[in-house]
């Protein structure tokens, strides 16, 4: 699953211009239809908004808080991916609801002045001016019908999807580009710079402007891949939870066929072959052993020493 957000912060742009200091004292803050739950969260935020507008816009956005839906750490599932051929074949699928991702959105504050470029994977886009949004072509007849991109832009963009879907690592066009990042690439190789190459670095690769040549063309490769398998989009969302849900779907499937679940049990230390250097069970800390052939597990209870020291990811 793809998750390309790692500090998450609180943003509200209003749609109105700033008042002058003055107008913005006499504005009143109205908290009638907040529900209790949620003035917690007007509690903890109000500190860090700095203008009236957008306090208001804050509270706005509560009032309506069960007509739409914001996920601050997405987890998208590519069409195509791995995973997805393994909840059909295990029967997995049938305990999950996933929903094509359709549209995707660039969000910026000043589309004037760059200053900081954010991507948003929109199943809904509420209240948000036009002005601030910008539609990334995801699919063929996205980028046919966008009017947002220049006819000259839309070839560039064709041309680069093409390259992308018949991803060759022999390519002539990759030879001397080792030494360059994603952006250098689209630049110099295909002469795509600004939005368009924006829109592909963030919201089509979705990875960042340190990327390596071959971490963004693959991550390219497989978006281009996914798209049209499920909808029009290229990923897919859980429609209830996320990752969490994906995992208690297996453990259904588990249970079923007689799998045994041990709560409570801290992990002590690994049984490893020492001429083998094969797993061989586990060691609890209250001393009882289990033994097993193979060994699922998050990575967060792998010693570091066993880990990849390979960076590559953007």
């Amino acid at each position: 699953m793809v998750s390309n957000f790692r500090k998450v912060e609180l943003k509200l742009y209003p749609n109105q211009q700033e008042k002058e200091e003055e107008e913005e004292e006499e504005m009143e803050l109205d908290f009638s239809k907040v529900s209790d739950m949620d003035k917690d969260l007007v509690d903890t935020w109000f500190k860090q908004l700095d203008s009236v507008q957008e306090k208001i816009m804050f509270i706005d956005l509560l009032k309506a808080s069960r007509s739409y839906n914001l996920d601050s750490t997405p987890k998208l599932l590519g069409s195509r991916d791995y995973l997805v051929e393994t909840l059909i074949s295990s029967g997995v699928g049938r305990y999950l609801e996933f929903k094509s991702v359709d549209d995707i959105y660039i969000f910026d504050k000043d589309l004037k002045s760059l200053e900081k470029v954010c991507t948003c994977i929109c199943l809904l886009m509420w209240n948000l001016n036009t002005n601030y949004k910008e539609k990334v072509p995801s699919s063929k007849e996205d980028v046919f019908t966008n009017k947002a991109v220049s006819l000259i832009e839309k070839r560039k963009l064709m041309k680069f999807l093409t390259f992308a879907m018949e991803y060759d690592t022999s390519h002539a066009l990759l030879e001397g580009t080792q030494d360059m990042n994603y952006i250098q690439f689209l630049q110099e190789k295909f002469k795509i710079t600004g939005k368009l190459q924006e829109a592909i670095v963030y919201a089509i690769a979705m990875v960042d402007d340190k990327a390596s040549v071959k971490v963004g063309l693959e991550s390219t490769h497989k978006f281009v891949q996914a798209m049209g398998r499920f909808g029009k989009g290229a990923y897919l969302c859980p429609l209830y939870g996320g990752g969490s849900e994906i995992a208690q779907a297996f453990c259904r499937v588990c249970a079923v066929y007689g799998g045994v679940y041990i709560l409570n049990q801290p992990l002590e230390k690994y049984m490893i072959d020492s001429k083998t250097n094969e797993i061989r069970g586990i060691v609890t800390k209250e001393g009882q052993e289990y033994k097993c052939q193979k060994l699922i597990t998050g990575i967060d209870y792998l010693n570091e020493s066993w880990l990849s020291q390979e960076k590559e990811f953007g």
